[in-house]
């Protein structure tokens, strides 16, 4: 059976590269880079919808694609992913923390440094969706991770490094950012962008593979 990363990000391929063999696995990313935005959603039910309903376009989308490229949906398994940090803001209700806007990206992640990571604790979400054939399951899986108490110089290096660009929350955990974190309660590949552990789970019980 064909795997389907409906992805463009590379971290996510290399992630699935660890449990599927290469020669079983393609990329098709969405053709559309619009999602659904968080904005004005302060509850973890709403904020948790919300992630499904992002990840299901982006199979949908997929779907789509592979319909009209004339493949058969019950010899392809195909696995779509969103990655959110939520952060806890005034009154400590939820803020989703997307990928920092551009061009003023810069401001933007020394404001959530300051105010949301230093020696603080915040919450990365994956919602993972995986269809095989006629079925699908949806998961989101969470881990919580504390940053150090970070001084300007520091936040002001980490930003002169642009890892933030193009990152949920601003920052990778598997660059530079590493050298920021006190600790990880969870799953670590889950904060990279896939939770392998859940993945493979969900695999094997839609009969999807791997082993």
């Amino acid at each position: 059976m064909l795997t389907v990363l409906g992805s463009q990000s590379p971290r996510r391929l290399e992630l699935l590269q660890q449990i599927i063999p290469a020669d079983e696995l393609t990329v098709l990313p969405p053709r559309s880079a619009d999602e659904p935005g968080f904005e004005g959603l302060t509850t973890v039910s709403a904020i948790e919808a919300q992630l499904r309903n992002v990840v299901q376009l982006k199979l949908d989308d997929v779907v789509d694609q592979l319909q009209q490229q004339g493949h058969l949906l019950s010899e392809c398994c195909v696995v779509c992913a969103d990655t959110i940090v939520v952060a806890r803001g005034a009154n400590d209700l939820p803020v989703v923390l997307g990928k920092p806007p551009m061009p003023h990206w810069q401001a933007t992640v020394r404001d959530w440094f300051r105010e949301y990571y230093s020696g603080r604790t915040h919450e990365v979400w994956t919602g993972c969706v995986i269809a095989v054939d006629e079925k699908l399951q949806h998961t989101i899986v969470k881990t919580n991770v504390t940053m150090c108490s970070l001084e300007d110089e520091l936040i002001d290096w980490y930003v002169s490094t642009e890892e933030p660009i193009g990152k949920a929350g601003g920052y990778g955990l598997q660059g530079a950012a590493a050298m920021l974190i006190d600790a990880v309660d969870g799953s670590l590949t889950n904060v990279i962008g896939l939770p392998l552990r859940e993945i493979r789970q969900t695999l094997k019980s839609l009969n999807g593979s791997p082993n």
